[in-house]
């Protein structure tokens, strides 16, 4: 035993001439007090101060970084350290001072081998059921998922297929590699076995290459893989080998030298010390700190020298092997991919994909080596740049500020002496004396000089005629311009300071072939390092520019747009999309399109039939007519499904939904799977898609069956959200009739013979032929969530978590990427929700118009898609009580500029003034109800209007009686009726 360590003597004595054992002094005392196999956790206990309650604990390193006076969070209180004990930490009320976050370590939980089987055995028979219809009643049975949950996990799939070529699980493995943006190469082993795998993986692997290689690569990993890193200049093995570099022999040699020095050696060593009783647990009847006990554990592994045959680091390797990390079965897996036993794929990728995040986010936990984590080099990596969103327009201003100063043409950053042209030449590259005078602020030809008597730059001569400027270490580079290698290379460098430019313009410079330009532009765009598109409207497409400038540019408009704008309260928001609606009378529209117009707005929505038609559409559209809405499906416009069946549900739907023929394949995507048909049914459906559109008499022929059992059959398939008629008229019809003659029992008509009279049919087919929903290419998850922001935002102009419902985190992510695009504006625009907002900008404007001085009062149905009152915000009583209701659609809301007045409960009966009304809106509030009974009788949600309540008592005993009375409304007791015509008086 070394004696230079204090306080580590040996804890018996052994007599070798007798082979006994005997006690040392104090080795009784010591193993009473400090023995026991639990470590210590190294915790202070926090007490507020001259007091003895205690407050809770924190890390020995977070106090040993403190100071007093130091203010720390702790709970939801500021604390400020008034004193640092052995054992303790003495604190006081910190008086409200701006506290900092305190941390804990701690060795992170690792998923188990068991459980890390399971998950490759769940992706593996996910994505074998990944294009199956019935994806979503799968996932919801095997895995107790809810339906936005499985949606999720088969978008995961989708984009692991689409970027690994496939997805790792417990029979395979993929190797994912890609660069950063300093020219370092990073290779990610997607493992799915837990980080005691991967983590002794990485620890071997990173001594394999040491020693192989000589190359020191950063490592770090987390329960789904690791990730290696490697700096610049570093020249890796190729990323395939990476898999089969250790063989299983080798593993115990390469680990144990491995672990030696890392955090987790370390921290094991001292438990095994001090278990050991080399360190004891108690001095001078008061506890080590656990700070002493660090340093004492280090100075003892110092002089050992980490020698496996000393007895505490043998233990500590032991507990390393099969404790902490898992060794056994780490060399069964290597085992498994020498002897081909596992499937193995390389994938290189221009940019990390999502399942890199995890480990370009994590914590020091996830890194096999020590290190400061502002020095890792994964932070080199850049994840937004893999968003799909394509980038919008770019203002020809703000391009033009970025070019200048990364051209070095902006007055601050131009050459003030030669050495600060020779710098620029170095980053622009090639320049003539025109660009080089825009780049001195003195005399450019001067500087140019000087460089010249000093050999530090040359002339160069293009093919096109092309005098300019470089720097003298640039000769091979610009010499080998004619082969693809130093075309990229320049190209790269003339790139990476400029906005974007066309192939010709790059032809022109160099005197190049198109050809060549276009071929070197194009490699560079495969490689991810430069973006292909449209950025400039006054150039002609396609124009590229690097990824780096691209964001720069984009970071910038994204700022420039999110300047401070007037906030709109709740009404100004409401009456704005009334407007938006069509719902106010001065915005209504008229006509077949205007009903296109009208329903292209709500679109994916699920209403009551004759919500459609009684109170969504004649509020829209000035004497509609359901001619007009059975043309647009007649025309191929529109279609009628259900899109949002809840699970199991068979049979009639109460709700229905309608949408674009090109959207109503994406906006179906997440409904429930189509339910088992029977044989007469599903023969129906095949007829249908082998003949197309069809009429049910059709159908009838060439199915063998009735008619009405051809309806019958159509209507469950409707419901079933597989075929849609061709005019709403036939849903109507479907809806409203009690069940089909085929429907009905065994008893049928006898089928006429040919050219035999039918007679007097009881009742007509429904109008227009029935047509087999087709199955669309499915979208990508971003450009289905990129749809449907479109929709919301088209919907409602400006988007919030309370307005948008559903999955916000999704949406969220997809209206930032838009952001970065220029096509929506984030900012704070309408008080009362959530901060987060985004919006159209030609929706702002409107947002913004100012109310006319006599504003109508509208009646609106509270199931309507436009009202938000009841949902975003609550409705409140005259008395300011909070008023709860249900968003049915037998109920009303009267609103006026945007301000809600009374509310109308069943079809009318029940009225109740809120907290906007005043009595000045009384006669408006009774010409809003009485202009339901203007519309045909078939438009009108009930035969007469009848009023029976006022505020919670009888109409007849309050001062609301009088109004109606005036307006026309005929008294029946204790109740007042209106059918359309003046009735008699009182």
């Amino acid at each position: 035993m070394p004696a230079e360590v204090k306080g580590a003597a040996p804890r018996i004595l052994w007599d070798r001439v007798n082979d006994r054992l005997h006690a040392r002094r104090g080795s009784r005392f010591l193993a009473l007090t400090s023995g026991g196999t639990i470590p210590d956790n190294g915790l202070y206990d926090v007490f507020v101060a001259e007091t003895d309650l205690k407050v809770g604990t924190l890390d020995e390193e977070f106090v040993t970084e403190s100071l007093p006076g130091d203010v720390f969070l702790l709970g939801s209180h500021a604390w400020k350290i008034v004193k640092v004990r052995s054992d303790r930490v003495l604190v006081e009320d910190a008086q409200g001072m701006s506290p900092t976050i305190p941390f804990w370590k701690g060795e992170h939980p690792s998923r188990s081998w068991e459980l890390g089987l399971a998950v490759g055995r769940l992706r593996r028979d996910a994505a074998e059921r990944l294009d199956a219809p019935d994806f979503v009643a799968w996932a919801t049975d095997a895995c107790g998922l809810d339906a936005r949950a499985a949606g999720a996990m088969r978008a995961w799939l989708v984009k692991a297929g689409e970027i690994l070529d496939g997805v790792p699980d417990d029979q395979g493995i993929v190797v994912e590699s890609f660069s950063d943006e300093m020219g370092g190469r990073h290779a990610m082993i997607h493992a799915v076995f837990g980080m005691r795998i991967n983590g002794a993986w990485g620890m071997v692997l990173r001594e394999k290459l040491r020693r192989v290689f000589g190359i020191v690569a950063e490592a770090s990993h987390v329960d789904d893989g690791i990730l290696l890193s490697f700096a610049p200049g570093q020249v890796p093995p190729a990323p395939e080998r990476l898999v089969t570099l250790v063989a299983p022999e080798e593993v115990d040699t390469l680990l144990g030298s491995a672990l030696i020095g890392t955090p987790l050696f370390a921290t094991r060593f001292r438990h095994c010390a001090i278990r050991a009783l080399f360190i004891p647990r108690m001095s001078r009847g008061q506890r080590t700190p656990a700070y002493l006990q660090r340093l004492k554990a280090d100075a003892l592994l110092e002089s050992v020298g980490g020698q496996p045959e000393f007895p505490v680091v043998a233990e500590t390797l032991r507990e390393c092997f099969n404790d902490a990390l898992d060794v056994t079965r780490l060399k069964r897996l290597l085992e498994r991919l020498h002897d081909g036993e596992m499937w193995r794929r390389h994938v290189d990728t221009p940019l990390p994909s999502p399942f890199v995040y995890p480990l370009l986010l994590a914590w020091d936990w996830a890194y096999l080596g020590a290190g400061h984590a502002e020095e890792r080099r994964s932070d080199a990596v850049t994840m937004r740049k893999a968003w799909s969103v394509a980038a919008g327009p770019l203002r020809p201003e703000i391009v033009a500020a970025v070019e200048a100063e990364l051209q070095k043409t902006s007055p601050d950053r131009r050459a003030r002496d030669a050495n600060e042209l020779a710098g620029i030449l170095d980053d622009l590259g090639d320049l003539t004396a025109a660009e080089i005078a825009a780049r001195a602020l003195d005399d450019g030809e001067g500087m140019i000089a000087a460089l010249a008597a000093e050999h530090r730059v040359l002339v160069l001569e293009f093919p096109s005629g092309r005098k300019a400027w470089a720097g003298a270490t640039d000769a091979a580079l610009y010499g080998s311009l004619a082969t693809d290698a130093g075309l990229e290379r320049v190209t790269l460098r003339l790139l990476r300071t400029r906005g974007p430019v066309t192939a010709a313009w790059l032809a022109e410079r160099y005197g190049l072939p198109a050809d060549a330009a276009t071929g070197a532009l194009e490699r560079l765009t495969a490689r991810g390092l430069v973006r292909r598109g449209a950025f400039l409207a006054e150039a002609p497409a396609p124009q590229y520019v690097h990824i780096a400038v691209l964001d720069e540019i984009q970071r910038r408009q994204v700022h420039a747009r999110r300047v401070p704008r007037p906030v709109a309260s709740a009404e100004q928001f409401s009456a704005f999309l009334l407007r938006r609606h069509h719902l106010h009378p001065d915005h209504r529209l008229a006509g077949p399109p205007g009903v296109l117009a009208s329903l292209e707005l709500l679109q994916g929505e699920d209403l009551p039939v004759r919500v459609w038609e009684q109170d969504l559409l004649p509020a829209r559209v000035e004497n509609y007519e359901r001619e007009w809405l059975d043309r647009l499906g007649l025309a191929g416009e529109m279609a009628w499904t259900v899109f949002d069946k809840a699970p199991g549900e068979r049979g009639r739907s109460p709700r229905v939904g309608t949408a674009l023929r090109e959207n109503i394949g994406w906006l179906r995507e997440n409904g429930s799977p189509p339910p088992e048909l029977d044989a007469r049914v599903k023969n129906v459906f095949l007829h249908l898609q082998l003949r197309g559109a069809s009429f049910a008499q059709d159908l009838g022929r060439a199915t063998g069956l009735s008619t009405p059992d051809v309806l019958s059959a159509l209507w469950e398939l409707f419901w079933a959200g597989l075929v849609t008629p061709d005019t709403f008229s036939a849903i109507v019809a479907g809806a409203g009739a009690p069940r089909s003659d085929g429907e009905r029992g065994p008893a049928r008509r006898r089928r006429p013979r040919r050219g035999q009279a039918r007679g007097l049919l009881a009742q007509l087919p429904p109008i227009g032929r029935w047509t087999a929903l087709a199955e669309e290419e499915a979208l990508s998850p971003e450009e289905r969530e990129e749809a449907r922001a479109q929709l919301l935002l088209a919907r409602y102009g400006v988007l919030t978590r309370e307005v948008a419902r559903g999955d916000w985190a999704t949406l969220r992510h997809t209206l930032l990427r838009m952001e970065y695009g220029g096509e929506v504006v984030r900012g704070y625009f309408v008080e009362g929700l959530s901060g987060e907002q985004y919006a159209l900008e030609d929706s702002l404007a409107d947002l913004a118009a100012a109310p006319r001085r006599a504003e109508p009062h509208v009646l609106v149905n509270l199931a309507d898609p436009a009202n938000l009152w009841g949902r975003a915000w609550p409705l409140s009583r005259l008395d300011g009580g909070r008023l709860g209701v249900a968003r049915l659609p037998h109920a009303w809301l009267i609103v006026r500029a945007g301000r809600p007045v009374v509310l109308v409960e069943n079809y009318g009966r029940e009225l109740t003034p809120l907290a906007g009304f005043a009595a000045v809106d009384l006669p408006g509030t009774v010409r809003a109800l009485q202009t339901l009974m203007e519309r045909p009788l078939t438009l009108r949600p009930v035969r007469r209007l009848e009023v029976l309540g006022w505020d919670g008592r009888p109409v007849r005993d309050t001062p609301a009686f009088a109004a109606f009375v005036e307006a026309g409304f005929s008294a029946d007791g204790s109740r007042l009726t209106w059918d359309g015509y003046p009735g008699p008086r009182p």
